[in-house]
């Protein structure tokens, strides 16, 4: 297994990079925006069809998932459309943002500070639909009439492509405008968050056990399917629409024992509450799975994925467990939901934010996300 070094996002992204003409951008593009479902419906066909061409985007920037996200928040976004300036108007880039008024100590306007609406839920990607033609340009073209408006910052978290963001953040006038890639480490600066370790998955399982792990690695797990999972001991199910608030629950319940001790009660209800807000919208939509490990009638682990069957990625969103000694409970549970996504025609499982060790012994490679924050230089005006 490779030896893992944390990375700062301060080291690649030192400043932003010059945007180079890409293949789209001979014709002139045209920025707008919108706040109100009305104009949010009648885009449907258009932002669809976006998504399908966007090999990037991912569930979380889909209309189906953006939709109910931002209906459900009337009054905290916006979404800007980027189009080319010709007969055809073909819309080109999307920035669904969230809108957030600023104002002084003093009651002074200092802008909106936009963001991601993404981050609305607890999407794990953020940023631009974007035409593939268009990905650098499209952002581009978007930020150089955002530099003309009044707003106070703006910030994104989780971007996945790296491109997008810089040809954003890159035709920003420097001299009027300071950006900051940052970095977002947990756990005492253990954790690097903006790294999502993910499994590109092959056409079985056996494939996957004899190519992605170790050998150590892949003798254990093969030990403990056999041990515990074929034997009969233990079991894996699934919820579904009978069992889902019962299973919400259990996961709810282990997941505060597990984290008892780091966060009072109040984090925990309310990180339990918004949890399941967001898996019930996934649920809505097809695109949640939740597995509990079972040893007779004790749970002993839960993991939450959602599914971006459009791309072709299992994405895992929350473990919990029971501490054991003897039974690798999230592992089992990790493995099972591999199993599940190969033979499902998935392509890809994302283990989810943050560059912890097990992560790469199941087989991961290093995911970067990019963080960026946006202001105006003292004295600068739109």
């Amino acid at each position: 297994m490779k030896q893992h070094t944390p990375m700062h996002l301060s080291e690649p992204f030192a400043g932003p990079a010059a945007v180079q003409p890409s293949a789209g951008s001979s014709i002139d593009l045209t920025v707008s925006s919108f706040a109100t479902v009305e104009d949010l419906q009648e885009l449907q066909s258009e932002w669809e069809y976006l998504s399908s061409r966007d090999g990037d985007s991912g569930l979380y920037l889909s209309f189906p998932w953006m939709s109910r996200l931002l209906k459900a928040n009337h009054g905290r976004w916006r979404v800007y459309t980027v189009r080319t300036d010709d007969s055809g108007r073909r819309l080109v880039c999307l920035f669904p943002a969230t809108v957030e008024p600023q104002s002084g100590d003093d009651g002074s306007d200092l802008g909106d500070r936009l963001g991601a609406a993404g981050r609305l839920t607890l999407s794990d990607r953020t940023g631009f639909l974007c035409d593939p033609d268009y990905s650098e340009e499209g952002p581009a073209a978007l930020a150089r009439q955002l530099a003309r408006e009044h707003w106070g910052r703006i910030s994104l978290r989780y971007e996945p492509t790296g491109i997008r963001s810089r040809a954003f953040a890159g035709a920003f006038d420097k001299a009027r405008f300071r950006v900051n890639w940052k970095d977002h480490f947990i756990n005492n600066g253990q954790t690097n968050y903006l790294i999502t370790p993910t499994i590109d998955l092959p056409d079985s399982f056996e494939t996957y056990l004899a190519s992605h792990l170790g050998t150590q690695t892949r003798r254990s797990m093969r030990r403990a399917i056999r041990k515990h999972l074929e034997s009969g001991e233990c079991r894996v199910t699934i919820a579904d629409d009978r069992t889902l608030e019962k299973d919400l629950g259990i996961l709810a319940d282990i997941w505060c024992s597990q984290w008892s001790a780091e966060y009072d009660d109040k984090a925990l209800t309310r990180s339990v509450r918004r949890h399941r807000r967001y898996y019930l919208m996934a649920h809505e939509l097809d695109a949640f799975r939740l597995s509990i490990l079972w040893r007779g009638d004790t749970p002993l682990g839960a993991q939450a994925c959602v599914i971006d069957r459009l791309h072709g990625d299992l994405i895992a969103k929350q473990g919990a467990r029971v501490l054991s000694e003897t039974l690798p409970v999230g592992n089992l549970l990790l493995l099972s939901e591999a199993r599940w996504a190969i033979e499902a025609g998935l392509r890809r499982f994302d283990l989810g934010h943050g560059d912890a060790a097990y992560k790469y012994s199941l087989g991961a490679s290093e995911k970067v996300t990019h963080y960026f924050s946006i202001r105006r230089r003292s004295g600068a005006r739109g």
